[in-house]
């Protein structure tokens, strides 16, 4: 989608918010929003949520679509090898030996060649590959493909299918369209330094006077980033169906393997705590007691509050909490039930409060934006962590460039049957937890 296309759509958006503005101001001081009033501010909200997550799709998809891969970096790490193997992976005959390989287990010159440069069981030089493709493919072996044409077998995705992976995966939405993410070329722990500066300050020099201070960081540490494996568990498809021509194996497959990845994955970035995963999110901001207690949102009364839920003043009071030195490129983070509960709250009069809140951008909530995350986060509720407000410039996001894809044909083959699945190596880490807060509720 064009520029002016998004444009169009921010513009339809902003008239919607406005009309919704309009409704709030009709409603007489001391009653509460009913009858007609109340069923157009619904279908209106109802409209301008829906189109806000389209420009937000849109927007992250368009953001990401030309973000470069780093090279492939193989079993061969020559430089001719890296190149190579980079070379095959953007090609179309190798994309075309991929799909065909999907749909019928059958290894094509292209794909028997990068599986040389990716299969440390199976060393092969230039030389070695143009003679086994002279005796003739059908005689040729693949110990990471299997033995047989139509054997399990694991290989690399071509470079286009997996980027449009990861683009789905950031516009999907939540931790990785926000935070910093960074592409590794191999899955070595990757050592990320961080120098904690918050508690200094520097100094005045007098002219002619002695040696400058020195003032040295409060702590310096590193971020370990991992690569642990994620997998999009097994899709099985008929045989019939991979023989039709007409059957769209390719956008099956990346439906299914970015919603699958992505949902693993955005839930282990948010709150995963066991060994062999991603480090989450806010667990780590709650031990590191970086803890907004909610008081909820007030009730018509102006004096008592519902504790599960979230008011004005904890929004003013996540933002409080924060360092200022953080604050610029701060934004809230929250499951869309806990944005929508921000949308029905009213005031003591009874008038929707989200007018306020956005004070004329909806994009925004006091001033700072606000993101959805689909997974892991957890709405409002007794003893949940809801919102978090902080700078996720400061959350990395470790990836390995090479997603897996994986046909398993004859395991399933008494169904008449073929397996797929895709793999992704990643890790996440709270780069400072001193650039985030949360919002709790209390147990009761």
């Amino acid at each position: 989608m064009s520029t002016s296309q998004v444009q169009k759509l921010r513009a339809e958006h902003k008239s919607i918010v406005a009309q919704m503005t309009h409704v709030a101001d009709q409603i007489p001081r001391g009653q509460k929003m009913s009858g007609a009033l109340l069923e157009r501010w619904n279908s209106l909200d109802e409209s301008q949520k829906l189109l806000q997550q389209e420009i937000r799709q849109r927007e992250t998809i368009a953001k990401f679509k030309e973000e470069p891969r780093p090279a492939f970096r193989g079993v061969d790490s020559s430089p001719a090898s890296e190149t190579r193997a980079q070379e095959l992976r953007r090609s179309k005959e190798y994309a075309r030996d991929v799909e065909y390989w999907l749909r019928t287990g059958q290894v094509g010159a292209a794909l028997g060649e990068m599986h040389c440069y990716t299969n440390p069981l199976s060393p092969r030089t230039d030389q070695t590959v143009h003679e086994e493709m002279l005796a003739g493919l059908e005689k040729r072996t693949y110990s990471g493909l299997g033995s047989s044409p139509s054997a399990n077998g694991v290989t690399l995705a071509p470079i286009d299918f997996e980027n449009k992976i990861i683009e789905r995966m950031k516009g999907i939405g939540g931790l990785r369209a926000i935070s910093q993410v960074v592409t590794t070329g191999n899955g070595q722990p990757l050592h990320y330094p961080f120098l904690d500066d918050t508690a200094q300050e520097g100094g005045w020099v007098a002219e002619g006077t002695g040696p400058v201070a020195q003032q040295n960081p409060t702590s310096v540490s590193e971020s370990v980033l991992e690569s642990y494996l994620a997998s999009s568990k097994q899709i099985l498809l008929s045989i019939q169906l991979l023989g039709d021509s007409n059957f769209n194996l390719e956008n099956v497959l990346l439906k299914a393997f970015s919603l699958r990845l992505s949902r693993i994955t955005e839930t282990a970035y948010a709150t995963a705590t066991a060994a062999g995963q991603p480090t989450g999110l806010t667990p780590a901001i709650v031990t590191a007691g970086n803890i907004v207690n909610a008081v909820g949102n007030y009730s018509v009364d102006g004096v008592s509050t519902a504790l599960n839920s979230v008011g004005f003043d904890d929004l003013c009071a996540l933002i409080t909490a924060l360092d200022p030195a953080y604050r610029p490129g701060a934004s809230f983070l929250a499951v869309q039930s806990t944005i929508d509960f921000l949308r029905t709250c009213k005031d003591k009069v009874g008038r929707p409060v989200w007018p306020m809140l956005t004070q004329g951008d909806p994009d925004k909530i006091l001033g700072y934006p606000w993101h959805y995350a689909q997974y892991g986060v957890s709405g409002i509720g007794a003893g949940n962590v809801s919102m978090v407000f902080g700078n996720f410039d400061f959350f990395c996001i470790r990836d390995v460039v090479g997603i897996e894809l994986a046909r398993q044909s004859e395991i399933y083959m008494l169904q008449h049957q073929c397996g797929f699945q895709s793999f992704l190596r990643t890790d996440s880490q709270v780069l400072d937890t001193n650039a985030f807060q949360v919002l709790r509720h209390p147990i009761s």
